[in-house]
């Protein structure tokens, strides 16, 4: 080999080492994220429902904030789901001792807080500074429902869909007044007043509604006149009117 190729091989030589080193010591070019699949709203309906029936498990992890958006719609979302469509989780858990979930008939006193689908607060006895009795029988369903899933000192946040508090609302309408749509609650079981067994004769007359009839709240039942003359408030007696 001549003088002129040696010198040639000796810098072509060179140049691969060169670019040996410089290749190893170049960054790795980060491999590219997986494409996000498409939102499949029949796929997730169908996933929602399968959790609501128990043949799907509910997501674990942490209690959703409030401000997630479509936490009904969402079978990702880490909640727990009941047949009637109300998803919850609990913020925090009473003792164990507590005793069992209150009845439809019991009264219950709550601390709670509601707000909008949008964030809006538009009930809090936190805010008023003192709790609330309620008989079960006559709140909304989304109530009962919840309720009826804690024991004292547990508290929960409920996600409640239209049908089970004031009724839906049309996309784009004002949410009204008491609001319609999805409405958000952390609530918290304070106690329980335990009712009184039913009599056969009271339980065959003028009963509660089943609180799965209708979605409005409901009132306890009035108490009816006897035709008999009654004491009025200040202690006088009221006769009937009699037929004309």
């Amino acid at each position: 080999m001549g003088p002129g190729m040696r010198e040639r091989d000796t810098l072509y030589r060179g140049w691969l080492l060169g670019c040996s080193l410089a290749c190893a010591s170049a960054p790795a070019v980060p491999a590219a994220p997986p494409a996000a699949e498409a939102p499949n709203p029949a796929a997730d309906a169908k996933a929602v429902m399968a959790q609501e029936l128990g043949e799907q498990p509910a997501p674990e992890g942490p209690c959703p904030e409030r401000t997630v958006p479509h936490v009904l719609e969402n079978p990702r979302a880490t909640v727990r789901r009941t047949a009637l469509g109300l998803a919850y989780c609990m913020l925090q858990e009473g003792p164990a001792n507590a005793g069992p979930v209150p009845g439809p008939a019991d009264t219950v006193k709550v601390h709670y807080s509601g707000w909008t689908e949008e964030g809006e607060m538009f009930d809090s006895s936190v805010e008023r500074g003192e709790p609330i009795d309620l008989p079960l029988n006559s709140v909304i369903r989304g109530w009962g429902e919840g309720l009826r899933l804690m024991t004292p000192g547990d508290k929960a946040r409920l996600w409640i869909p239209g049908n089970l508090g004031y009724g839906r609302r049309s996309p784009g309408a004002a949410a009204g007044s008491p609001p319609k749509g999805t409405l958000i609650f952390d609530v918290e079981l304070l106690s329980i007043d335990r009712a009184a067994p039913a009599t056969p004769a009271a339980s065959a007359e003028g009963a509660p509604k089943n609180p799965d009839e209708d979605s409005h709240p409901r009132l306890l039942p009035r108490t009816e006149p006897s035709s008999t003359e009654q004491p009025s408030e200040l202690g006088h007696k009221r006769k009937k009117p009699s037929a004309e």
